[in-house]
């Protein structure tokens, strides 16, 4: 599998990276969601465990800052899981350590944390939605979509293959439609939601390394 997708979206390039996250060249940034850090401490509280995916999560948008000399992060929402734990002091001192990168939260459903706490840090924060000519990022898949292309989150998109042998393998994918665009979860400790894959939209299957198109196989 290669290690990138071009495709032109609305007149802009935009480019699938198989870290499960969008690359706008353009305007240099990075369009990525649901981290959902803090998820690991949240559900060990209450006597559930998880593994701690905070860390290489982080370093693995390190990297993608680097390598691709990002100037704006965006974040579709749920960043954070839920209520307040240590993982945030993580994530705010990762703020700070990359100063030279705007980051910007889209609000999500699970993005519950009182609005000093987002204030205190680095982060500009989006309500709703928020414009990166021409593409509408947003948390969630509105119900009805205008004219804009949307770029959502919120479902972590996942699709199942099968090879020779009938062995059945599940996949986060990207999910692109005509007017619109899901990105797979950038978080390792999150499920995934299995698609029904609709006629004439493309999927882009990634295993964390190498991305693929797939949407003929299924």
């Amino acid at each position: 599998m290669p290690n990138f997708i071009k495709r032109r979206i609305a007149g802009a390039e935009i480019i699938f990276l198989p870290e499960k996250c969008l690359w706008y060249p353009a305007q240099a940034a990075l369009c990525l969601a649901d981290l959902h850090i803090g998820k690991s401490t949240h559900f060990q509280r209450f006597g559930q465990y998880l593994p701690q995916t905070v860390k290489p999560d982080l370093y693995r948008l390190e990297r993608l800052l680097k390598e691709r000399n990002i100037k704006t992060c965006f974040f579709l929402g749920d960043l954070f899981h839920s209520t307040l734990n240590d993982e945030w002091k993580m994530l705010d001192q990762f703020f700070s350590h990359h100063q030279q990168v705007t980051f910007h939260l889209i609000l999500g459903n699970h993005d519950i944390l009182p609005r000093y706490i987002y204030e205190q840090s680095l982060l500009k924060v989006s309500p709703d939605s928020f414009f990166l000519a021409p593409l509408r990022l947003i948390h969630q898949l509105p119900d009805l979509i205008g004219n804009e292309f949307v770029v959502a989150g919120h479902i972590h998109p996942a699709v199942q293959l099968y090879d020779h042998s009938g062995a059945q393998t599940q996949f986060p994918c990207f999910y692109l439609a005509q007017n619109y665009l899901i990105l797979p979860a950038f978080g390792s400790a999150t499920g995934t939601s299995i698609l029904q894959v609709k006629k004439g939209d493309e999927v882009f299957v990634t295993n964390g390394e190498e991305i693929a198109e797939v949407s003929q196989s299924l």
